[in-house]
């Protein structure tokens, strides 16, 4: 059955072999003819770690074995960072499950393989490459939505770094975004409903993605406090932000060798790239053009 239904697919620059008919709903073309590096597919699962239901969302995570929760989502087993087996709640869409599953639940199947992948959006300016980092609904999406006119999207909540080429480069995911049902700025983009999101957002497809490599110039870290500002970050203070946002071992039981590895990637990052906080009061938006500014003069 797999041989007859399974499609292959280009995402974080890796060939997806899948039963997921991922083009019927986000548009991204089949890849011919080609072998596959990881295994997307349906199976029954029992966990051997977590037990459900306990909570929304549920993670046990190591380097070689993972296993994932999502309550109205489904259930997950990630292996060796080369195979996901998953089994459907009965109550979700298919583009709710395929966003899902390429976003959240790809990002530990990158760490298993040793990618740098933190929890932030990214957008492509030019070949130029910049992430958008921090904690759900700071607004990561607002400011990709204001920028899109001008930017190809790359990525939506995981961002990937990859060595290409000897340069470092932010790998392409799915292309949709999540927004609000009337703010999304593009034209003619198909929507669907995200079911399961706190803040009863749309998933909109995009149909600006580039699987193209790009060049990582920066990061911008996004705050809500009591005043508006952006600011250049030291190094240090870069590099405590990124680790802050990285993905380990859950529970937290990381090894010194996967440590000094982590710290290794952080600091090669860090060196590479220019970083800012941006912060903005609890009722404003980001100031876009100052992030514009910020953007032109990096790349």
């Amino acid at each position: 059955l797999m041989a007859q239904t399974s499609r292959i697919y280009n995402l974080y620059n890796l060939l997806f072999l899948t039963d997921l008919n991922l083009e019927k709903y986000f548009a991204i073309p089949q890849v011919a003819k080609a072998e596959n590096q990881i295994t997307v597919i349906e199976k029954n699962i029992e966990f051997k770690f977590l037990e459900i239901p306990t909570k929304k969302f549920d993670v046990y995570s190591s380097k070689n074995y993972a296993e994932i929760y999502k309550e109205n989502v489904g259930l997950f087993v990630v292996e060796d960072g080369s195979k996901i087996y998953y089994q459907k709640s009965k109550n979700v869409n298919d583009p709710n499950f395929m966003a899902f599953t390429f976003s959240s639940v790809i990002s530990y199947l990158l760490y298993q393989r040793d990618c740098l992948v933190i929890h932030a959006s990214a957008l492509e300016f030019d070949t130029n490459s910049f992430f958008f980092s921090g904690r759900s609904g700071v607004g990561k999406s607002f400011i990709a939505n204001n920028l899109l006119e001008e930017a190809n999207f790359l990525t939506e909540d995981i961002c990937c770094f990859q060595l290409c080429n000897d340069t470092l480069t932010i790998a392409p995911s799915l292309p949709f975004i999540k927004l609000d049902k009337d703010s999304f700025k593009l034209q003619h983009t198909i929507n669907f409903n995200t079911q399961t999101d706190a803040r009863k957002r749309n998933i909109f497809v995009l149909d600006n993605h580039k699987e193209n490599n790009n060049i990582f110039k920066g990061g911008f870290f996004l705050k809500i406090g009591k005043k508006n500002y952006i600011k250049k970050l030291e190094k240090v203070e870069a590099f405590k932000s990124i680790f802050a946002n990285s993905f380990l071992h859950h529970p937290l039981n990381i090894n010194i060798a996967e440590e000094k590895d982590l710290v290794s990637k952080i600091s090669a990052l860090v060196k590479i790239g220019s970083f800012y906080e941006i912060q903005r009061k609890e009722n404003d938006n980001f100031n876009i053009l100052e992030i514009q500014k910020v953007i032109q003069e990096l790349s």
